[in-house]
C-alpha cells in the first residue's frame, strides 16, 4: 500500500492548499474592489477590472469571467494596446482554469502579440510561461518544454532571478510528468539553490520538499531524509507550520524505510499535533492515515486501527472521496490481520464500491487479493477462488497498461532527448521521418492496448459489482 499513501498525501495537500489560498485572494479583491470605487479615468478602471478578474480565476470563475467581459466592453470604447495584452493574458487564465486549454494558448499567444507591439517585452516570458503550463496540463511535454525554455531564455535572470527559479520549478515539474526524474533533480536543484540566495526560505523548502519525494520514490532514503530536514530547517526559520508538517509526513515515512521506526511514529506525531493546533483539517487526516499504515506494518493492528479510523472520519468528513476509499481498504485489512474475517468482508466490500465508482484498477485488484484472502479465512472457498481470479485477471491488466505507460513514457523521453541531439547535430530529414513513423507505431499499439484493456476491465468490474453489493447486504445483516 506504499504506492496509495502517496497519492492520498498529495491529494489532500492540493485541497489544503486551495482552502489556505482562498482567503487571501479575497482579501485583495476586496482591496481592488474599493480601488475600482475610486477609479478616476477609464484606463484606471480597466486596469482595475482586469486585475479583479484574474485574481477571481482562482476561486470563482463566473465572476472572472465577468469582470473580465466588463472589461473587454470598456477596451472596446477605449482601445488601449498594452491593456487589451494585460486583457487577454487574464482570458487566457481564465481558460486555462477553466481547463479550455486550446482557447488558452491561443489567448495568451494573442497577448504576447499585443506586448510585442507596445515593447513590453519583460512580460513577455511571463506569457510563455503560462503557454507551457497548458501544454503540460494536456501532457504535450515536448511543447511545454520548448515554452518554459523560451521563458528562461528571455528573461533577464540577473533582475529577475526569482522569477528564473520559478521557471526552473515548472520546468522541473514537466520533467517528472516525463518521468525524467535526473532531469527533474536538476531544475529542482536550480530553483531551490536560487531562492535560497534570494532569501525566499519558503519557496527554497518547497523545492527541497520535492527533491526529497523524487529521492524517497527511487528509495534513496538516506538522501531523502537530509533533503527533508533541510526543508524542516528553513520552514522553520520562516514560521511556516503548514510546510513543516508536511516535511514532517514525509520525513516520518522515510524514516520508516531506514527502519528507524521509532522516530518515523515521533514525527509523524508531530506532525499530527501541529497540524490539529493549526486546524489543517486534511493535513490531520493525512497525518493519521500515515501513521495508521506505519503502525499496519509493523503489524500493531489495534494502534493501526485507531488512528486509520480517525483519518477515516475526517476523510468523510471534508469530503474527500479518495481518502475514504484507501483508509476502508486499510482498515480491511487490519481487520484481516487480526482474523476478523467477518468485518474485514464488510470494509474491503465498501472500499471495492469506491475503487469502481472511481475507476481506479490498481486499487481494486489490491482489495480482490484481500477479500479472496478473507473468504479463504471465512472457510468460503467458492466466494475467495472467485475474488482470486478477479484479483489476477485485473493485475495482469494492471501490469500490461502499466508496461503501456512505461512505453509512452520511454517514447516520450526519446523524443525530447533526440530533439535535443538535432538541435545540435543539425540531422537530416531521413532520420527525422524514420523517427516520426516509429513514434506513431509505438503510439498506435499502446492506445490499441488501453482501449482493449479498457473495456474488458469495465466488463468485469460491472459484472461483479452487483454480486459485491449482494454479499456485502448478506454479511451486514449477518453482523448485525
Amino acid at each position: 500500500m506504499k504506492k496509495i499513501k502517496i497519492y492520498i498525501r498529495t491529494f489532500y495537500l492540493l485541497l489544503i492548499v486551495l482552502f489556505a489560498s482562498l482567503s487571501i485572494a479575497q482579501g485583495t479583491i476586496d482591496s481592488l474592489k474599493t480601488e475600482l470605487q475610486n477609479a478616476n479615468n477609464p484606463d484606471t478602471e480597466i486596469e482595475i477590472l482586469i486585475n479583479i478578474g484574474s485574481d477571481y480565476t482562482d476561486n470563482n470563475l463566473d465572476s472572472a469571467y465577468a469582470y473580465l467581459m466588463k472589461a473587454k466592453r470598456k477596451l472596446e470604447e477605449n482601445p488601449h494596446p498594452f491593456l487589451k495584452g494585460k486583457f487577454y493574458q487574464a482570458l487566457g487564465l481564465y481558460s486555462l482554469r477553466a481547463k479550455k486549454f486550446n482557447e488558452a494558448i491561443v489567448q495568451f499567444k494573442s497577448s504576447i502579440g499585443l506586448y510585442t507591439e507596445v515593447d513590453s517585452l519583460s512580460l513577455i516570458p511571463i506569457v510563455n510561461n503560462m503557454i507551457g503550463n497548458c501544454f503540460d496540463d494536456i501532457l504535450l511535454y515536448d511543447s511545454a518544454i520548448h515554452y518554459f525554455q523560451l521563458s528562461i531564455h528571455m528573461i533577464d535572470s540577473a533582475n529577475n532571478s526569482v522569477l528564473l527559479a520559478y521557471y526552473y520549478n515548472n520546468m522541473a515539474s514537466v520533467y517528472l510528468g516525463m518521468n525524467n526524474k535526473e532531469k527533474a533533480l536538476k531544475y529542482y536543484i536550480n530553483a531551490a539553490t536560487i531562492f535560497k540566495e534570494q532569501q525566499k526560505f519558503q519557496k527554497a523548502a518547497v523545492a527541497i520538499n520535492n527533491i526529497g519525494l523524487i529521492s524517497k520514490g527511487l528509495k534513496n532514503y538516506v538522501i531523502a531524509k537530509k533533503y527533508f530536514e533541510e526543508a524542516i530547517e528553513l520552514n522553520k526559520k520562516s514560521d511556516n507550520i503548514y510546510h513543516l508538517c508536511i516535511n514532517y509526513n514525509n520525513l516520518g515515512l522515510t524514516l520508516s524505510g531506514l527502519d528507524e521506526y521509532e522516530k518515523g511514529i515521533y514525527y509523524l506525531k508531530e506532525a499530527i499535533k501541529l497540524s490539529q493546533e493549526a486546524d489543517f483539517i486534511g493535513l490531520v487526516a493525512q497525518s493519521n492515515h500515515n501513521l495508521g499504515a506505519l503502525y499496519k506494518e509493523n503489524e500493531k493492528y489495534h494502534l493501526a486501527l485507531l488512528y486509520t479510523e480517525k483519518s477515516l472520519t475526517t476523510s468523510r468528513e471534508i469530503g474527500i472521496t479518495y481518502g475514504e476509499m484507501i483508509n476502508l481498504t486499510n482498515i480491511g485489512e487490519i481487520h484481516l490481520g487480526l482474523q476478523q474475517y467477518d468485518s474485514a468482508v464488510v470494509y474491503l466490500l465498501a472500499a471495492l464500491e469506491l475503487a469502481i465508482e472511481l475507476n481506479d484498477l490498481e486499487v481494486s485488484y489490491e482489495i480482490y487479493e484481500n477479500l479472496a484472502n478473507t473468504y479463504e479465512g471465512l472457510g468460503m472457498y467458492k466466494e475467495a477462488y472467485e475474488n482470486y481470479r478477479s484479483y489476477e485477471t485485473l493485475k495482469d491488466s494492471s501490469y500490461i497498461l502499466k508496461k503501456a505507460r512505461e512505453l509512452n513514457e520511454l517514447q516520450t523521453k526519446y523524443d525530447t532527448e533526440q530533439k535535443e541531439l538535432e538541435n545540435q547535430l543539425l540531422k537530416d530529414q531521413n532520420e527525422i521521418h524514420e523517427l516520426t513513423i516509429l513514434r506513431q507505431k509505438i503510439i498506435m499499439i499502446a492506445v490499441l492496448l488501453i482501449v482493449i484493456l479498457s473495456v474488458v476491465i469495465l466488463i468485469i468490474l460491472f459484472i461483479s459489482r452487483a454480486k459485491r453489493k449482494k454479499q456485502l447486504i448478506l454479511l451486514r445483516t449477518k453482523i448485525s
